[in-house]
C-alpha cells in the first residue's frame, strides 16, 4: 500500500474511533528515564492498567536505586495481574542498571540536548528493550516523530487494513508496521492516533479478536471495507472475527516403488527355489517309504500262515534231494 493510500485510510477510520473512545487524556509530565520505565509497563496493555502498575511500582520501593538492587521476584510481585511480570521486571531493572553504570546517576535528561538520531542511539544501547519502548520514549519524552507499535496495536493496524501480516501464522512485524504508519501519520496527529489505536486494540470487548482468536483471513484484511467493518464491529464485536480457516486435508503418502532386483537378488531367488524343490523331493521319498512299510506290515498281519508255510517248503525240498542222492550212490 502506498503511503498516500494509508494516510487516506487513517483519516477515514479516525472519526468512528474518536466517537467511540474520545480524545487522549492529558500527557503525563515524566522525566525521560521514568517515561522509559512506564513504556515497559504499557506494552500490550490499556493506558489505565499501565498507570496503575506504575503507581504500584513506585510506591512499593523507596526510590529507583532500591528497584535496581531488588530481585526480579521482588519487582514482579508489585506487578501482579500484568502479563509477563517477570519479563517486565527484568527490563525495568536492566534499564536502571545500564543508566546507573553509565554515570552513577538515575537520569537520562542529558539526551534531551542531543539530536533525535543521537538520542535513539542512546536508547538502543540499553539492552533487552523492545522497539516499542524506544519509540514510545522518543514520541512522549523527546517530541520525536514516531508511531510506537506493540503486538496488540500492531494486530489492530493489520485488522484495519493499515498494514499486512503473515496469513498462515498470523505473525506481524511490529517495527515494519511502525515505520509504515510513521510515513502516513503526521507528527502532530501521531499521539492521538496512538491513543485511539491502543484504546481499540485493548478494548475488553475485542480481547478475542486481537488475542487468542487472532488470525488473518486468506487475502488479508481489505482496506477498502475497513471503515464499514470498523463501524459494524464497534456495534457488534463478534462481527469482526474472520471466518474460521479450513484445515487442508493431509495428502496420502505415495506407495514406495519396489526396488529393482539385482543379479545378487536373482541368485538368491534361484537358491531358494532349488532348496524348496529339494525339500519337496525329500518329503515325497519319505511319503513313499512310509507307504511301503505300511504295505509290508499289512502283508505280515493278514497272511502270517502263508508266510510260514512258504518258509518251510525249501527245507522239505532239501531233505528230498538228500535222500535221492543217497539212493543213487547205494545202487552204484
Amino acid at each position: 500500500m502506498k503511503a498516500s493510500d494509508r494516510q487516506e485510510l487513517a483519516k477515514t477510520i479516525t472519526p468512528p474511533l474518536q466517537k467511540e473512545y474520545g480524545p487522549p487524556p492529558p500527557e503525563a509530565d515524566r522525566p525521560v528515564l521514568e517515561t522509559l520505565i512506564f513504556s515497559v509497563l504499557l506494552e500490550d496493555l490499556p493506558l489505565e492498567t499501565a498507570e496503575q502498575a506504575y503507581e504500584s511500582l513506585t510506591t512499593a520501593f523507596f526510590d529507583l536505586n532500591e528497584i535496581r538492587v531488588s530481585t526480579i521476584a521482588e519487582i514482579s510481585a508489585t506487578l501482579k495481574g500484568l502479563p509477563r511480570p517477570e519479563l517486565r521486571a527484568h527490563r525495568i531493572r536492566t534499564v536502571l542498571q545500564t543508566v546507573f553504570e553509565d554515570g552513577y546517576t538515575f537520569t537520562l535528561e542529558p539526551i534531551r540536548k542531543k539530536t533525535l538520531e543521537q538520542a535513539q542511539k542512546t536508547l538502543e544501547g540499553i539492552r533487552d528493550l523492545s522497539t516499542f519502548s524506544r519509540q514510545y520514549t522518543l514520541q512522549h519524552a523527546l517530541s520525536g516523530h514516531a508511531v510506537p507499535v506493540d503486538g496488540t496495536t500492531g494486530r489492530a493496524a493489520v485488522w484495519l487494513g493499515l498494514a499486512e501480516g503473515d496469513e498462515e501464522t498470523g505473525g506481524i512485524d511490529e517495527e515494519a508496521i511502525a515505520d509504515a504508519l510513521k510515513s502516513a501519520i503526521r507528527k502532530a496527529d501521531a499521539p492521538e492516533f496512538n491513543h485511539l489505536l491502543r484504546a481499540f486494540a485493548t478494548d475488553e470487548r475485542f480481547k478475542d479478536l486481537f488475542g487468542k482468536k487472532w488470525s488473518i483471513p486468506e487475502g488479508g484484511y481489505d482496506p477498502a471495507d475497513a471503515a464499514a467493518r470498523l463501524k459494524k464491529t464497534l456495534a457488534d464485536p463478534s462481527a469482526g472475527l474472520p471466518p474460521a480457516k479450513k484445515k487442508a486435508a493431509k495428502p496420502k503418502a505415495a506407495a514406495k516403488p519396489k526396488a529393482a532386483k539385482t543379479p545378487a537378488d536373482d541368485a538368491d531367488d534361484a537358491d531358494d527355489a532349488a532348496k524348496t524343490s529339494d525339500a519337496q523331493g525329500e518329503e515325497a521319498k519319505s511319503a513313499d517309504a512310509k507307504s511301503a512299510d505300511a504295505k509290508s506290515a499289512g502283508t505280515k498281519t493278514s497272511g502270517g500262515k502263508t508266510a510260514a508255510k512258504s518258509s518251510k517248503s525249501p527245507a522239505k525240498a532239501a531233505k528230498k534231494s538228500a535222500k535221492g542222492a543217497a539212493k543213487s550212490s547205494a545202487k552204484s
